[in-house]
């Protein structure tokens, strides 16, 4: 049965995946323009070999790891990395760090392809056009899947502030659409969207952010605790203007001399890390506010543990109300009560009994919402267990597991090389 998010229902009419590995299985590969792998990423390439695939991801060496291996297996998984850059050098950098990347995957993926014959090669984008790379594959035979998990219209007006880029974006995400056997995204605002710019409604499928509680689970034994005489609200992922930061600093600060027991956790790096630092100590906030930078998981999840709210803090934008975040699922199987800004796609996937909202951008509102929930640890509760119900029934990973395997085993099925497995 195809698993949908809360407002979408209707008949399936593609053969579904069991969670049994199939007999006729081969081989998949993901391209993926990043230099670290992603729990996202991690997620679904072990979805798949789960499903009885051999899994290999595409994905750029780490600068920071000058000398380690080109290829490794993780968990069954074999990772092939190539060399690149991701820098924050502005548009035109990102392009030409785009096509460097796609030239070399798209390379390496028809290379490969020589001796795995793939069945399904899935690009997650952005950018939209590494679609052109997987082309001679598709070509020769293989299906291919495009995840497209963030608008690029969209993101490029919030990033550069203006539309001069809304052509080439828009050109780019036709190719996402237009050269993919099936399409992928995130939540049903962005189907729609997709849909309204001639994605085929049949084959474009949402796959949520709802991560696998596997690497969020804590044993309550050995769980941390909440300093009881302090309340700490956390921040955690990508530090980028659009994600909010300088409102909860000046929610913290409004809140500064009523709550002398807040404090403030943020994790993560980005292009606005410089700004969030330099903010702290403008307000005057050193005291109660702590920028960590970049910290591994088994850190993030202490550090979420140790905390009693998660912020999701997202600026209103055409981008944001088409999106979720992985944070607000990640505070909701870590079991933290979740503050966020009242956007149309969060708003549609979960209620007021399930997160605390604010206005997006409003400080005052967000202050308002951390003392409440401050002063009601019956809320807090509450929010808990509502969401993590809801998280569970609707959102979590084994749910849209099925619809990622289901929907790509079905796709595999009319690969000319499905049949050739195990003749």
């Amino acid at each position: 049965m195809e698993n949908l998010s809360p407002r979408q229902a209707g008949p399936s009419t593609t053969v579904r995946a069991s969670s049994t590995p199939l007999a006729g299985a081969g081989s998949l590969c993901i391209v993926r323009q990043h230099h670290r792998y992603e729990i996202a990423t991690r997620r679904e390439a072990e979805a798949y070999r789960d499903a009885g695939f051999s899994v290999d991801v595409i994905m750029l060496a780490d600068p920071e790891k000058p000398d380690a291996a080109t290829e490794e297996v993780v968990e069954g998984v074999t990772l092939h990395r190539i060399p690149g850059s991701r820098t924050k050098g502005g548009a035109v950098q990102y392009l030409i760090d785009y096509l460097g990347f796609m030239v070399r995957s798209g390379a390496l993926l028809n290379k490969l392809h020589s001796s795995r014959n793939y069945q399904v090669v899935q690009v997650s984008t952005l950018p939209d056009f590494l679609l052109l790379g997987a082309q001679p594959v598709r070509l020769r035979g293989a299906k291919v899947v495009s995840f497209i998990k963030e608008p690029s219209p969209e993101l490029g007006r919030t990033i550069y502030n203006n539309t001069k880029w809304d052509i080439p974006l828009k050109i780019f995400e036709q190719l996402a659409i237009r050269l993919a056997d099936t399409v992928l995204t995130v939540t049903d605002e962005m189907r729609d969207t997709l849909i309204e710019r001639g994605a085929k409604p049949a084959r474009t499928h949402v796959v949520m952010n709802g991560g696998g509680a596997e690497h969020w689970t804590v044993d309550p034994a050995l769980r941390p605790k909440p300093d009881p005489d302090l309340f700490t609200v956390i921040c955690h992922g990508t530090v980028e203007h659009r994600y909010g930061h300088d409102t909860i600093l000046e929610a913290v600060a409004l809140l500064h001399d009523d709550m002398p027991e807040l404090r403030l956790t943020i994790c993560g790096e980005g292009s606005y890390s410089g700004e969030i630092k330099a903010g702290i100590a403008a307000k005057g906030l050193s005291d109660i506010a702590t920028f960590n930078g970049f910290v591994s998981h088994e850190e993030l999840v202490d550090h979420i543990c140790r905390a009693d709210a998660g912020i999701v803090a997202q600026l209103a934008s055409e981008y944001s109300h088409l999106v979720n975040t992985n944070k607000m699922f990640e505070y909701m199987m870590v079991g933290l009560p979740v503050i966020a800004t009242r956007l149309k796609s969060v708003s549609t996937t979960f209620s007021s009994d399930e997160i605390e909202f604010y206005e997006p951008g409003d400080a005052q509102s967000l202050a308002d919402a951390i003392k409440r929930l401050r002063h009601d640890p019956q809320r807090r509760a509450s929010l808990v267990d509502n969401a993590g119900e809801a998280h569970r029934t609707r959102t979590a990973w084994p749910i849209q597991r099925e619809t990622l395997v289901g929907e790509v085993t079905a796709l595999a099925q009319r690969s000319k090389f499905w049949k050739q497995v195990g003749a």
